[in-house]
């Protein structure tokens, strides 16, 4: 009897990285635009904002939760470890950022606000799902590639 599998199917992957690309890009011609005078109109500014943040958000998540073209053991026990040490980082981070605010707050006669929220702000980096999510993928997609480039150099 086959396992079922909680992950989607391999063309999510495709569509979640097509959405990265064209975020990217959009974001790249909007820097880039000459003279930048590209005007938003208020009632337009929290969607916008709320869609660069949500269509990273599921690209990304298309891409962490899709099987790869080929899904075996070997696929499954790469993407366990993956898991495991984006877990005892985002762990340790964390554990690391707060203890930092913590004393930040503690001591904040000592500190001015610009300094905690700063600290703060870069806490957040640590319990986001999207920075986490990066991080997923550059550990199991490197590790994919490394082993790839390990078995074309022995000629298999």
């Amino acid at each position: 009897m086959e396992k079922k599998s909680l992950l989607l199917p391999h063309v999510c992957q495709k569509i979640g990285l097509a959405l990265l690309v064209l975020l990217i890009l959009f974001i790249m011609l909007e820097v880039f635009a000459e003279g930048n005078t590209i005007e938003i109109p208020d009632w337009l500014t929290n969607p916008l904002a709320w869609t660069f943040y949500a269509l990273p958000s599921v690209s990304v998540m298309l891409i962490c939760l899709s099987r790869e073209k080929i899904e075996d053991e070997y696929i499954s026990h790469i993407r366990g470890r993956a898991v495991f040490i984006v877990v005892i980082i985002a762990f340790i981070a964390s554990m690391i950022a707060s203890m930092i605010t913590n004393a930040f707050t503690l001591n904040a006669a000592l500190y001015d606000p610009f300094t905690i929220s700063t600290v703060s702000a870069y806490a957040w980096w640590f319990t986001n799902a999207l920075p986490i999510s990066l991080l997923y993928i550059l550990i199991f997609k490197g590790t994919l590639f490394i082993n790839w480039l390990k078995t074309r150099g022995n000629g298999e």
